[in-house]
């Protein structure tokens, strides 16, 4: 896409809540999450810190499908030192209906 919808939300509420916008993870090598199943979404994606951690950290993303990318940013962000982290999503995918 040329940018990163997720990263353009985080400076938006940053600018709203008149804080810092920090980029503290690097994504680890691995497939996209879109287009794969709910099963394939919830192993992966993994992230390293890559720059101090602060005591609490607001994760920013566009999109929560199954949810496994803020759990798997919150397990890195937590490892880094954070004692609370809180998710913000612009979307949510609903779940697929049941018959």
């Amino acid at each position: 896409r040329g940018f990163d919808p997720a990263e353009l939300l985080a400076r938006a509420v940053a600018r709203r809540l008149r804080v810092r916008c920090v980029g503290l993870l690097d994504r680890r090598a691995g497939a996209a999450q879109t287009g794969r199943t709910a099963a394939e979404r919830r192993q992966g994606p993994t992230y390293a810190v890559r720059r101090a951690v602060p005591a609490a950290v607001l994760v920013v993303d566009d999109v929560a499908t199954t949810g496994a990318t803020l759990a798997s940013a919150a397990h890195a962000l937590r490892a880094g030192g954070a004692a609370r982290v809180v998710a913000l999503t612009a979307a949510r995918t609903p779940p697929p209906a049941r018959p």
